[in-house]
């Protein structure tokens, strides 16, 4: 719970109250909230010109990528649901582009996207294998 909750909830850990009974309070940053300082950072200087509205969907499928990597531009799209196919891999392309994501594989059929290590240090995640 807290090595991802940093990632969905804009910085804040969970908050959990023992008493009579147990209560664990998580935040999460969804569509229509603005994103972070610290998440817009990962972005500086990377894509430059870039609109807000273009920042909150690249970290949206930035953050989606982290929760489930290894997964291709259709899974993607259902689960953040920030536009079409084309869309989404006109997105992955600009992450590629600033060094962020990377596909792994042979194929487009069995491979799959993951961040990379520059990013995974931005974002304070141990690397996967």
């Amino acid at each position: 719970m807290f090595k991802y909750t940093k990632i969905y909830s804009g910085g804040r850990f969970p908050e959990i109250k023992e008493m009579d009974t147990f209560k664990v309070s998580v935040h999460y940053v969804g569509e229509g909230v603005k994103t972070s300082n610290r998440e817009n950072e990962v972005f500086d200087g990377t894509i430059d010109g870039a609109s807000q509205q273009l920042k909150n969907n690249l970290i949206k499928l930035l953050k989606a990528i982290a929760k489930s990597e290894g997964k291709r531009t259709p899974y993607y799209r259902l689960i953040t649901n920030i536009g079409s196919e084309r869309t989404i891999e006109r997105y992955m392309q600009q992450l590629r582009d600033a060094n962020l994501i990377e596909f792994r594989g042979t194929a487009l059929q069995t491979g799959g996207y993951f961040l990379t290590d520059e990013i995974r240090k931005k974002m304070n995640l141990k690397k996967t294998i």
